[in-house]
């Protein structure tokens, strides 16, 4: 089984993605491996578990500026049974991630694993923060023109600002 960045990245390729999209998605952005993404890496082989760069490399194809920041590599906190078994404890780790990511300069989160996902959307509401969490399809679905209610955009717990950070997404 792969991941379909995996594909992405391997088969389709950074220059052919370059080429289809259509609107490019010129935000700054939190790329968020997750813990599974990319490990067990002697199993994966797919990147530097502990430096990666395809993420990062296919944000940056749709037109995106990955950010550095402190502790990239940090678990989201929902891992391994922390958000069930440890709420205040996986709390933690997803609000020093968003502390993280909001002093590097970005303007939202991408991520790779719905789990990751789950934890940054729905977890923020109780964190004070309010950056928008967008799975790397929807990323991609923007830079390709798609319209924001295709993406499931409105479906998220942190909203997602159509009228500021999505200039160039269409409206239906």
């Amino acid at each position: 089984m792969r991941h379909f960045a995996e594909i992405l990245y391997n088969e389709v390729g950074i220059e052919k993605i370059k080429a289809t999209v259509k609107d490019p998605a010129e935000y700054k952005v939190a790329a968020f491996y997750g813990c599974h993404f990319l490990k067990p890496s002697k199993l994966k082989q797919l990147d530097d578990s502990e430096d990666p760069k395809i993420l990062d490399e296919l944000i940056e194809a749709v037109g995106a500026k990955s950010m550095p920041r402190k502790d990239k590599m940090m678990c989201c906190g929902a891992g391994g049974g922390l958000r069930s078994q440890y709420g205040e404890t996986a709390m933690k780790f997803t609000k020093a991630n968003l502390d993280n990511m909001k002093n590097s300069g970005a303007e939202m989160i991408i991520d790779v694993c719905p789990f990751c996902h789950l934890q940054f959307d729905s977890g923020q509401k109780d964190s004070g923060s309010a950056l928008p969490v967008l799975h790397l399809s929807q990323l991609f679905g923007i830079a390709m023109g798609m319209d924001a209610k295709d993406l499931g955009l409105n479906a998220h717990a942190t909203p997602v600002n159509f009228n500021e950070t999505y200039k160039s997404v269409r409206r239906t």
